[in-house]
C-alpha cells in the first residue's frame, strides 16, 4: 500500500468513527448511518479481505435490522431491536479504530 492510499484510508475510517459517533449522539438516522458506513467502506483502497469480511458482517446486522424494520412498515426499531443495533455500533467502533491503528503503526514503520 501505497502512502497515498495509506492516507486516503485513513481519512475514510475516520469519517466511519465520526458517522458512528454521529449515530450514538443522536445527530443522524440509523438509515444514513447504515449508508454513510457502506459507501465509506466501499470507497477503501486494497482493505484487508479479513478485516473488510468482519466490517461487513457487523455492518451487515444493522442493514438487516433496519430491513426489518421497513418490511413491517414501522418508523421506529423496537426495544430488541435497538439493543441489537447498539450491539452492533459497540463492534463496529473498535473494529474501524483497530484498522485505523494497523495503518498508523505501518506507515511508522515504512
Amino acid at each position: 500500500m501505497t502512502g497515498y492510499e495509506r492516507e486516503y484510508n485513513l481519512r475514510q475510517l475516520g469519517l466511519m468513527l465520526k458517522t458512528i459517533e454521529e449515530y450514538q449522539g443522536g445527530l443522524q438516522t440509523l438509515r444514513a448511518t447504515i449508508k454513510k458506513l457502506e459507501d465509506l467502506s466501499g470507497c477503501l483502497i486494497k482493505p484487508f479481505p479479513t478485516w473488510l469480511k468482519e466490517f461487513q458482517s457487523t455492518w451487515g446486522m444493522l442493514e438487516d435490522t433496519y430491513a426489518v424494520m421497513l418490511y413491517e412498515k414501522r418508523t421506529h426499531l423496537n426495544n430488541e431491536e435497538q439493543e441489537y443495533v447498539d450491539n452492533a455500533i459497540s463492534k463496529l467502533t473498535p473494529l474501524v479504530q483497530s484498522e485505523i491503528n494497523k495503518l498508523k503503526k505501518d506507515k511508522v514503520e515504512s
